[in-house]
């Protein structure tokens, strides 16, 4: 789960225009000088005087078409540049598409796990907020955070978590799975063994029982096994008018933690 920025496909276009307006440029003035040339002064019509005069004619032209060129070339520039208004519009758009939500770590039952691919997803009944919205959140839990450790001893186990905020005109939430799945073959590492149900409450969360042992990862095939995965939930969501919503949503890919605390042996 690249676009391309704004502002390459703006110096692309300025550059093609550059490059057609500038061979236009030099085929018009060379069919230009050839049409007005007189014959007898053209090259080879009439010997060495001819030579000469034919020759003169072509660098005059060269200098005028590559004079032409760079006012061009100056002109196209300035105006593909992208003021610093466009540039903070740009930057800001370029924000948005790449931010990502930070662990909730002020959560007394979070704070003292590494929660992994933390991610989270606001869901607008029909498209509006007004109707009703949710805050949907999936993650994977590892056993230990060597951050928090003494040791440092990388995790060992990853638990799939899903936690739904039932914010406005909802009046239930209830979480069918969550699972963890392998990116890159598909299989289910972990998965929660019965649904959840909000109720009256506003705000309702569901964790795999068993969770899964990163220890199994395997990184002398290609590409490596158990090494990628990412939370998967299936919800439903009833809201204050009555409809049902079926939802699914996905946490970002994540690198087992095992792996990347230096887990496996040298």
């Amino acid at each position: 789960m690249h676009p391309t920025p704004e502002g390459t496909l703006e110096a692309t276009n300025g550059n093609t225009l550059l490059s057609v307006a500038s061979r236009s440029l030099v085929f018009c003035v060379s069919i230009r000088i050839g049409r007005w040339t007189p014959h007898s002064l053209r090259v080879g019509s009439h010997g060495h005087r001819g030579t000469k005069l034919g020759g003169a004619l072509r660098r005059t032209a060269a200098i005028v078409t590559t004079t032409v060129i760079l006012v061009l070339v100056g002109a196209l520039a300035a105006s593909s540049a992208p003021t610093t208004a466009e540039r903070k519009a740009l930057d800001a758009r370029a924000a948005i598409r790449t931010q990502a939500a930070a662990p909730n770590l002020a959560d007394p039952t979070l704070s003292a796990t590494y929660n992994d691919g933390f991610t989270t997803q606001t869901r607008a009944h029909f498209g509006s907020t007004a109707n009703g919205y949710v805050t949907a959140e999936e993650w994977a839990t590892n056993n230990t955070n060597p951050l928090l450790t003494a040791s440092g001893a990388p995790p060992t186990r990853a638990t799939p978590c899903a936690r739904f905020h039932l914010n406005y005109k909802v009046t239930r939430v209830q979480i069918d799975r969550v699972q963890l799945i392998d990116a890159i073959t598909g299989g289910i590492l972990a998965s929660s063994s019965g649904a959840v149900n909000s109720n009256t409450a506003r705000k309702v969360s569901l964790c795999a029982a068993n969770g899964f042992d990163l220890t199994t990862a395997d990184l002398t095939v290609d590409p490596p096994t158990r090494t990628l995965y990412y939370t998967s939930v299936d919800a439903q969501i009833r809201w204050a008018d009555g409809t049902l919503s079926v939802v699914h949503y996905g946490s970002t890919v994540i690198l087992n933690a095992w792996v990347i605390w230096g887990g496996p042996p040298a």
